[in-house]
């Protein structure tokens, strides 16, 4: 998200009860459950991919933002993020 993302960790020093009753309140909505979200940081580069695109951070400071068909988009996860196509398989259609 080139313009940041209002879910953060805002407090690490909250109780194991407050965590839990915060994190339930999102379980049902969140901005997470309605596409794919993946994040790979490496020394050239953030590549981050969302819903059909994905957005790479450069070390020079450039940002990409390149659309991706459902073709190249199996390809980049499974090429680049290392995922398996038997996890891919099973990751429902983004809203």
């Amino acid at each position: 998200m080139i313009d940041g993302c209002s879910c953060r960790i805002e407090n690490l020093s909250v109780s194991r009860d407050t965590f839990r009753r915060l994190n339930e309140v999102t379980r049902a909505q969140s901005p997470f459950n309605d596409a794919l979200y993946l994040r790979l940081n490496t020394q050239e580069s953030v590549l981050g991919i969302s819903g059909e695109k994905t957005v790479t951070f450069t070390a020079s400071g450039e940002c990409i933002t390149t659309l991706l068909s459902p073709e190249s988009r199996l390809k980049l996860l499974v090429e680049k993020m290392g995922i398996k196509e038997e996890i891919i398989s099973q990751i429902p259609p983004d809203l």
